[in-house]
């Protein structure tokens, strides 16, 4: 459901909808045409049908400011799971309970993939969660993400930042 007149839109590294200066990895989201995303490596300018969307997610952004107003810890996960938010998964469980128009409290009985609200700051900052529940008691957390000012981004892992540092000494 459309709250606006205006486009969500994926931003590069650099804060700018399309094609980034910084990194190679920003595009323009449609509604209904899914997310046609520009990449750049080794110089060469592709174009990455929604589907082919497997490289690193750390480079991009997502926006659809019609919600930035009415952001709040109830609303928050309806955001985050906005049709053309490259982050969401659509086959989670966070979906079937949707449709079978349950509470998220029936989250704690099933098994697999689910987005939690993990920590607010309202009304700017929000952390989502995405975790693998294993049973009632035991998750294991995939990805966090971070909505700043209605901008989603994915928090990089222990492992990204740690390859970002040797990479930027090994390169001095």
């Amino acid at each position: 459901a459309a709250l606006g007149a205006r486009s969500p839109r994926l931003r590069g590294p650099d804060g700018r909808p399309g094609l980034s200066s910084a990194r190679g990895a920003a595009a323009e989201g449609a509604r209904c045409g899914g997310v046609t995303v520009f990449g750049s490596w080794n110089g060469r300018v592709e174009k990455l049908p929604k589907n082919q969307l497997s490289y690193n997610l750390l480079g991009i952004s997502w926006v659809d400011s019609s919600w930035i107003p009415i952001l709040n810890n109830g609303s928050v996960l309806d955001y985050f799971s906005e049709r053309s938010n490259p982050f969401y998964d659509r086959t989670c469980n966070n979906e079937v309970v949707k449709m079978q128009r349950m509470t998220l409290d029936h989250l704690n009985q099933m098994v697999g993939v689910e987005y939690i609200l993990l920590h607010a700051q309202e009304p700017i900052l929000f952390i989502i969660r995405k975790q693998q529940r294993q049973s009632p008691t035991q998750v294991m957390p995939l990805a966090d993400y971070y909505i700043i000012a209605g901008v989603i981004y994915q928090a990089p892992d222990l492992g990204s930042v740690i390859n970002s540092r040797v990479v930027s000494v090994l390169c001095i």
